[in-house]
């Protein structure tokens, strides 16, 4: 399990992009990764590639 004191981004609010800033570019944990939530890299990135289908 990930520091408490660590940089972790919640995840999406009203866009599947919204978060993809604090990940990517600032350097936050992905809060709805495995170990800390239940989605696997591979469905992370399923999910991410979906935002140019919508």
């Amino acid at each position: 399990m990930p520091a408490r004191d660590s940089k972790v981004c919640q995840g999406t609010l009203l866009s599947r992009a919204q978060s993809l800033v604090d990940i990517d570019d600032w350097g936050y944990e992905d809060a709805r990764a495995i170990p800390r939530g239940s989605m696997t890299e591979d469905r992370i990135a399923e999910w991410t590639a979906a935002i140019d289908k919508t």
